[in-house]
């Protein structure tokens, strides 16, 4: 249970700053094509 919770955790770390890094480099690069687009916005 345990290593479960600790294996499950630092998968949400990992997606969470991999959608944030997505998330930036979308805005980055798509300027205000990203802004308009319901997809990157939070």
């Amino acid at each position: 249970m345990t290593s479960f919770f600790k294996i499950s955790t630092a998968a949400e770390i990992t997606l969470g700053a991999a959608l944030s890094m997505t998330a930036g480099q979308a805005r980055l690069t798509g300027g205000d094509r990203g802004q308009r687009s319901p997809q990157i916005q939070f």
